[in-house]
C-alpha cells in the first residue's frame, strides 16, 4: 500500500473526482469543498492537504483536509487507516481531528494517537440525510432569495450559527467574506420573512454532480418555536432541486432529536452516519469513545 501527498489540487481532482462522484450523496463534503476550491480559490486560505492511497497501480482511496478542519476521511478504505496516519505524522502533525465513518474514524484516531502521544474523544456525531419528496410546513411568511444588501445580516447569523452548532467561531473575523464566496460560487441562500422582519435563514451549496447539500440553517433565539427553521430550510431544498439537484442532503446532530424529527416529516431520510473525533493533548483527556 502506497500513501501519496499531493501538492497540485487539480491533478488531485482528476484522480480524486470521480471516486467521489461514484456516491455524490455520501462525498457531499468533498465535492463541494474541494470543488468549490477548483472553481474558485480562497485566496486567505491555503489550499486542502490532499492524500490518494494507492494498491500498487489502482487508486482505492482518498482523503483531504482543509485549515482548521478535522481529515474528512470518508474515502479512506478501513485497512489503509494506519497506512494513512503513518503518511500524516510525517507531514501534517497538526491534525485537529478526523471524521467519517466510525470504523476507520476508530482505527485512524487509534493509530494517530499512538504515533503522536495525544488522546482523542468523540465531539460529534451526525446524521446524514438524503431528501425523498419534499413536504413543506405551512409556515407564516414567505421565503426570497438573499441578495448582497443581507450580507451583514447573514454574516452575523453564520457567526452565532458556528458559535451554536460547532463549538465556536470557524471563520472568526471573516465572515462577511464566506458570505460573498457563497454568492459567488453560485450557492443559494434563502431568508425567511415574517410581517417584513427576516427571521431565518438556509443555505443551498451550488449542485455539484447531481447533488446540493443544505446548511447554515440558523434562526435567531428570538423567533424559534414558529417553524421558521424548518420553512426556510423547505424553502432551500426547493431551490437546489428547481437549480437541478437529483440528490439534496443535509446533516443533523444525533443529539437534537427535534430537528432530527422535523426533517423526517419534511421528506429527509436516514443514509449513514458521520462521526467525529478531536485530537487532544493527553494530560488533558482520556482516549474515549461512545459505543
Amino acid at each position: 500500500m502506497r500513501v501519496r501527498i499531493h501538492d497540485d489540487t487539480s491533478e488531485f481532482w482528476a484522480l480524486a473526482k470521480p471516486l467521489y462522484a461514484a456516491d455524490p450523496v455520501r462525498h457531499t463534503v468533498a465535492l463541494t469543498v474541494i470543488g468549490n476550491w477548483i472553481a474558485l480559490p480562497d485566496p486567505n486560505e491555503p489550499a486542502p492537504l490532499l492524500v490518494s492511497i494507492w494498491e500498487g497501480d489502482t487508486l482505492t482511496g482518498v482523503a483531504f483536509r482543509t485549515t482548521r478542519r478535522p481529515l474528512s476521511a470518508g474515502a479512506i478504505p478501513e485497512d489503509a487507516a494506519e497506512s494513512v496516519a503513518a503518511a500524516l505524522a510525517e507531514v501534517d502533525p497538526g491534525i485537529v481531528g478526523v471524521n467519517g465513518p466510525r470504523a476507520v474514524v476508530e482505527r485512524f484516531a487509534r493509530a494517530w494517537a499512538a504515533r503522536q502521544g495525544c488522546a482523542f474523544r468523540e465531539t460529534l456525531l451526525s446524521h446524514l440525510y438524503r431528501l425523498d419528496t419534499l413536504s413543506a410546513p405551512t409556515t407564516k411568511g414567505r421565503a426570497r432569495l438573499a441578495t448582497e444588501d443581507d450580507v451583514p445580516l447573514l454574516a452575523a447569523w453564520y457567526r452565532a450559527f458556528t458559535i451554536e452548532a460547532m463549538g465556536g467561531q470557524r471563520d472568526a473575523g471573516r465572515e462577511e467574506s464566506v458570505v460573498r464566496r457563497w454568492f459567488a460560487l453560485g450557492s443559494g441562500t434563502m431568508i425567511w420573512e415574517h410581517e417584513g422582519v427576516s427571521v431565518s435563514s438556509a443555505r443551498a451549496s451550488t449542485v455539484a454532480d447531481g447533488m446540493s447539500r443544505v446548511s447554515a440553517v440558523y434562526t435567531p433565539p428570538e423567533h424559534r418555536c414558529h417553524g421558521y427553521g424548518s420553512a426556510v430550510t423547505a424553502a432551500a431544498s426547493q431551490w437546489a432541486l428547481d437549480a437541478g439537484a437529483s440528490h439534496v442532503v443535509l446533516f443533523t446532530d444525533s443529539s437534537n432529536p427535534i430537528s432530527n424529527s422535523i426533517y423526517q416529516r419534511m421528506g429527509y431520510r436516514l443514509v449513514c452516519d458521520i462521526t467525529e473525533f478531536a485530537f487532544e493533548p493527553a494530560a488533558k483527556s482520556i482516549t474515549n469513545f461512545a459505543t
